[in-house]
C-alpha cells in the first residue's frame, strides 16, 4: 500500500513539473479588443511589479507590438531617468506581462491575447 501510495505522489509531482510554465514557450503577443478593461488590467500589473508605483499607460497600449516602455519620473515630472521595459507575451494560449527589467512576470487571465505574426 505504501509503494502505491509513493508512486501515486511521484506521479503527481511529475505531472505539476511538466505542466509548469516554461519561458522557453513566450511568443510576444499583443492585446486584442483593447478596451478600458484591459488598459486597468495591464496598469494594475505594471504597478504590482513596480512596488506599487502609479502608472499611466495609453489605451493602446501593448496593441501593435509587445514591448512597452515606462520612463520613471516624479510627480512634478521631472525625468529620473530609468526606464522599466515590458513584454507582453502569450504562453499555452494564456498571456502574461513580463517585466524585463527583473524578469517578473504577472498573469493577465481576463485579457485576450494573440501571439504576433514573424514575418
Amino acid at each position: 500500500m505504501t509503494k502505491i501510495v509513493s508512486l501515486a505522489l511521484i506521479g503527481v509531482v511529475i505531472t505539476a513539473a511538466c505542466s509548469s510554465l516554461n519561458p522557453r514557450n513566450d511568443r510576444p503577443a499583443v492585446i486584442v479588443r483593447a478596451n478600458e478593461h484591459s488598459r486597468i488590467m495591464v496598469q494594475q500589473a505594471i504597478a504590482n511589479m513596480l512596488h506599487g508605483a502609479r502608472v499611466e499607460i495609453a489605451n493602446s497600449a501593448l496593441t501593435e507590438t509587445s514591448e512597452l516602455a515606462i520612463h520613471r519620473t516624479l510627480l512634478s515630472g521631472r525625468d529620473l531617468g530609468g526606464v522599466d521595459n515590458f513584454q507582453l507575451v502569450s504562453n499555452r494560449g494564456n498571456c502574461y506581462l513580463i517585466h524585463l527589467n527583473t524578469q517578473a512576470r504577472e498573469a493577465l487571465s481576463s485579457i485576450e491575447c494573440a501571439e504576433l505574426s514573424s514575418d
